[in-house]
């Protein structure tokens, strides 16, 4: 009735795994531990410049806009928009400046002058 199918069982076998070399590490150099355990150099994100944050505040506020409504228009969080004017950015996320930026139709070049370096 069924001569296409076979019927016949397939058994599956686990190949035999190879016996691998281990692979000898070096010990850790106390001295190199001491070294960076006194490494006290501070890392530091970066924050939205001053210039940018003022330039998107007075912007919005010519538009009479708040910033829960600027956020609701960019698709992103209040805390977000407040924190870029604030300037207490943990770090600067230029996807949330540029949307912001483009939103009250301002430029980056327009919000920056000579001192418009990341900070």
């Amino acid at each position: 009735m069924y001569q296409h199918q076979d019927w016949e069982p397939v058994v599956l076998h686990k190949k035999k795994a190879e016996p691998t070399e281990t692979v000898l590490r070096p010990k850790s150099d106390p001295v190199n531990k001491k070294k960076v355990d006194q490494n006290l150099e501070e890392f530091k994100h970066k924050k939205v410049p001053k210039n940018i944050s003022e330039s998107i505040m007075k912007r919005r506020i010519e538009l009479k806009m708040t910033q829960a409504q600027l956020a609701q228009k960019i698709n992103e969080r209040p805390s977000v928009v407040n924190e870029i004017e604030n300037g207490s950015a943990p770090t600067y996320n230029h996807v949330h400046v540029n949307k912001i930026l483009r939103a009250l139709g301002l430029t980056l070049r327009a919000c920056t002058s000579s001192s418009g370096a990341l900070t």
